[in-house]
């Protein structure tokens, strides 16, 4: 499972990460494995849109993985920090290790047979949900989202 977090500049979303600070944060997920990550790059497009219009917007990527040991943590950060060649993007993931389950079931996500794409008050209220591949549609209705929860 994947999320990206869109947030206000320097939080990757209190609502997802405990201490982290910030208005607003929207997350989206996808399942791992066949097509996770291509539907996942799906919506890289209109994230990072969003960034460039807005010093205040940021994207996070989290890959969301079951608790590991330390040992096997570092390893997996390691090969990922290595298979991430674009440096931008290397800087904006962040690799969660959690029970998965009480995070999907905080985030209202009933599975992970496809993307979620929620944007989350900084209380974690959900703001906005999507489920599946970025379609133009899409991108316009969290394009629109964002901009409410900013004025907001």
């Amino acid at each position: 499972m994947t999320v990206l977090v869109l947030g206000a500049t320097g939080s990757v979303g209190r609502a997802l990460v405990p201490g982290a600070t910030g208005s607003w944060a929207g997350t989206r997920r996808a399942r791992r494995g066949s097509g996770g990550q291509a539907d996942v790059d799906t919506w890289l497009p209109a994230a990072r849109a969003l960034e460039a219009a807005s010093p205040r917007v940021r994207a996070y990527e989290l890959p969301t993985i079951a608790r590991l040991s330390r040992l096997s943590q570092a390893w997996i950060n390691t090969a990922m920090r290595f298979g991430v060649a674009d440096r931008h993007a290397r800087q904006q993931t962040i690799t969660l290790y959690l029970d998965k389950e009480p995070f999907r079931d905080a985030l209202g996500v009933p599975d992970e047979d496809e993307i979620d794409v929620l944007l989350l008050d900084r209380n974690g209220g959900v703001l906005w949900h999507k489920r599946g591949r970025c379609d133009e549609q899409g991108a316009r209705e969290l394009e629109a989202a964002v901009q409410r929860a900013i004025a907001g």
